[in-house]
């Protein structure tokens, strides 16, 4: 009864830019990376994603770093559109999201920040309950497999 939801999660800092973009290979060819092979996906419901997904995300679970995070400004900014060395363009549908978890923004620049929505969640602000409550509903799930 849920929102049919897909997604994939990275740290975007456990490979390099060219890993996480794609890059030009000695010939010629252009060789995906992780993150344009998903949102690739995404926007084409290729692979496990689905036109009836009604929320496909990309989870990038690492701190905001100034040499990957500039090739996301014209996806985060009116355009959404992510454009590769390739001159392949992937549009985001309305059902796609970038989520970043972080623990700063030491490294974001101005640019960066002016185009995402920022949430600061402190964890004095969220107690104890939250982990309480997972941790129940993780061993209600193991009981009924």
């Amino acid at each position: 009864m849920g929102i049919e939801t897909e997604f994939d999660c990275l740290d975007p800092k456990a490979v390099s830019s060219d890993e996480l973009f794609g890059v030009l290979t000695k010939s010629k060819e252009f060789k995906n990376g992780v993150l344009s092979q998903i949102i690739k996906n995404q926007s084409k419901n290729q692979g496990k994603y689905k036109s009836s997904h009604k929320a496909k995300w990309s989870i990038l679970d690492g701190d905001i770093d100034p040499e990957w995070i500039e090739s996301l400004n014209t996806v985060m900014d009116d355009n959404k559109v992510l454009t590769l060395v390739s001159n392949d363009r992937f549009p985001l549908t309305p059902a796609m999201r970038l989520l970043f978890e972080i623990s700063n923004l030491k490294y974001a620049t101005p640019a960066t920040v002016s185009r995402a929505g920022v949430l600061f969640i402190n964890e004095s602000d969220i107690g104890w309950k939250p982990y309480f409550e997972s941790w129940i509903n993780s061993h209600k799930k193991d009981q009924l497999l």
